[in-house]
């Protein structure tokens, strides 16, 4: 089995899409943030696709694009915060790369998303934290469960412990 993507997992606003860019320059590898292939295949952002057509119909067109971003290598992957809701998602991760869970408390996860309108699951909820207290208690066991490495995204330069962590798995390989 070939592991040679890297996956980025964790709530929304945990830094995947950031983190991801700068990971994917330092390694030379492509960066693809599943939210946006998703965007450019429907001509739609995030928001208007569940509004119109709901949380279904997304979950399988990510479902769609993991599986075709999985037959290719050498690429850091940013994730939607419920890719983990799929069982079959996460054995498709699991099977083509390295799962890193950047997880981030509610509270810090609050003030990175605050002032964001793009956000469909929080678009009808007058009480974020209360939201995201309910998203946590659904997927992060599910994230905990998948991950191969767990990296506090409230740290400092978490980017760096990613490439730590990440070179010490391919060098167990080279010996």
């Amino acid at each position: 089995m070939q592991r040679d993507n890297l996956y980025l997992i964790g709530p929304m606003g945990a830094g995947k899409t950031t983190c991801g860019a700068e990971i994917a320059k330092s390694l030379n590898w492509q960066f693809i943030d599943i939210d946006q292939k998703i965007e450019q295949h429907t001509n739609m952002s995030i928001k208007c696709l569940f509004a119109q057509y709901g949380e279904l119909y997304f979950r399988q067109l990510e479902t769609k694009i993991l599986e075709q971003l999985s037959k290719q290598r050498q690429q850091v992957i940013s994730t939607g915060g419920g890719i983990v809701l799929s069982q079959y998602n996460s054995k498709v991760m699991h099977n083509s790369g390295i799962i890193f869970y950047l997880q981030l408390g509610v509270n810090a996860q609050y003030q990175r998303i605050k002032n964001c309108q793009n956000r469909p699951l929080l678009a009808s909820n007058k009480n974020i934290i209360s939201k995201l207290t309910q998203l946590a208690k659904q997927r992060n066991h599910l994230y905990t469960s998948i991950a191969d490495y767990t990296i506090n995204a409230s740290a400092n330069n978490y980017n760096s412990k990613i490439l730590e962590y990440f070179n010490l798995y391919f060098s167990s390989y080279d010996a």
